[in-house]
């Protein structure tokens, strides 16, 4: 059976995740500090755009949820264990390779650690190699002249140095 054309496994399994990072979020900006200021101080930001940020998940998770009850109401057993996996795993390595972005940036740097995830990225959503290896080179390269020279943000620089 194949699966009805509003239902995408790969969107609601990302759209579940980023729920749970959005709650973890909000959770964190409640432990800020207030300093004794009761409106504003320094909670007030963070806590705004991860309230928002879970608003906005929990309406994608709603949205997709919607799909996945239609799919899974006409569709039996076997359907299920038919399921499209191949989907969800491309959104679970990405994931995966996300998390790993942010664990290695350190010792990798932000150039290295930037091109092999916009890299595979690009290549998830099908794009021909010559092309997906130029942009993630153009926004690897374009980020670091944005950050390290305008804003003057230092970025971990890794085994390269640079």
């Amino acid at each position: 059976m194949a699966l009805s054309s509003d239902f995408r496994p790969g969107s609601f399994v990302f759209a579940l995740c980023a729920l749970m990072v959005s709650a973890l979020w909000v959770r964190e900006s409640l432990r800020i500090n207030t300093l004794g200021i009761e409106w504003g101080g320094p909670r007030l930001f963070p806590l705004a755009i991860s309230v928002l940020t879970l608003i906005n998940t929990l309406l994608i998770v709603v949205l997709e949820s919607r799909g996945f009850y239609r799919y899974m109401r006409g569709t039996s057993l076997r359907g299920i264990i038919e399921f499209k996996w191949k989907e969800i795993a491309t959104t679970v390595v990405l994931l995966i390779l996300v998390v790993l972005y942010a664990v290695v940036i350190k010792s990798v740097g932000f150039v290295l650690a930037t091109v092999i995830i916009t890299l595979y990225s690009s290549l998830v959503f099908k794009a021909k190699l010559i092309d997906a290896v130029m942009v993630s080179l153009i926004i690897s390269i374009g980020l670091t002249f944005l950050f390290k020279i305008v804003l003057r943000v230092p970025l971990p620089e890794g085994i390269l140095g640079w």
